[in-house]
């Protein structure tokens, strides 16, 4: 209770003595990232069409990486609260977007290059066709 002037105010802090919700938060976000490796293990074999399993299994690294940067960062650093949920906030982002565009570009640019694929190709209106390649023979003349 602050008691300044005439006026009195009350501050209610959450705080806690214990790194048990630190650890039940350490042991959830890992074991998402375990499955995540797993589900990136077992969809290997699945081919492109399914199984993105190298943009899966780099997007977990990523948020392993982010993970342990922010852990380092928010528990060997003395920061102030404010501070701290920046870094948290900051790494979020990055893993996010990092993650997104992991398996978004890769799909876009093959949208991209079908189209000028199928725009340089005789008869390419537009529309995905396959390469024609004609095969020509020269004979010498006798």
């Amino acid at each position: 209770i602050d008691i300044v002037g005439g006026s009195t105010s009350q501050h209610i802090i959450c705080k806690h003595k214990t790194v048990a919700f630190f650890i039940v938060q350490l042991v959830f976000e890992g074991s998402l990232v375990v499955a995540g490796c797993v589900l990136a293990y077992k969809t290997r074999s699945h081919g492109s069409r399914l199984g993105e399993a190298k943009s899966l299994i780099l997007a977990m690294y990523n948020i392993l990486l982010v993970g342990i940067i922010i852990i380092l960062i928010t528990k060997v650093m003395k920061i102030n609260q404010a501070t701290n949920y920046m870094v948290q906030a900051i790494g979020i982002w990055w893993a996010t977007i990092f993650s997104s565009c992991v398996f978004v570009l890769p799909r876009l640019l093959r949208v991209e290059e079908r189209k000028r694929a199928s725009m340089i190709l005789p008869g390419g209106n537009g529309s995905t066709s396959r390469k024609r390649t004609i095969a020509f023979r020269l004979n010498p003349p006798t």
